[in-house]
């Protein structure tokens, strides 16, 4: 949801109607429905911080170390997060990462 509306925000779309069109399809979810409205108000308020989701990033890559088992995508995503932290934003929601997309795309 957060590289699309980075890439909807470059090409200038609606965000609300980028929603609705990518609700209408296979890409339909729960975050879409639900935190996807927080993305477009901007609204980074905590359901599920940032840091929690970090927390379980982290012990999902220590089992996989464990087990060796690579997981690259586990390891993409908590860059991101880390990325977040790294800018004071561990108690935001976790839909609050469309701000990493931003800032990469220059948006901010």
């Amino acid at each position: 949801i957060c590289e699309a509306f980075a890439l909807g925000k470059a090409e200038g779309l609606d965000l609300t109607k980028l929603r609705d069109v990518l609700m209408g399809g296979a890409a339909n979810s729960w975050m879409l429905e639900n935190l996807a409205p927080q993305m477009i108000k901007d609204d980074p308020a905590a359901g599920f911080r940032i840091s929690l989701q970090l927390k379980d990033l982290r012990l999902a890559l220590e089992e996989a170390f464990e087990r060796g088992v690579p997981l690259p995508g586990t390891s993409l995503a908590t860059n991101m997060y880390l990325e977040a932290k790294a800018h004071g934003e561990s108690d935001n929601g976790n839909q609050a990462m469309y701000k990493v997309y931003n800032r990469l795309a220059n948006q901010d």
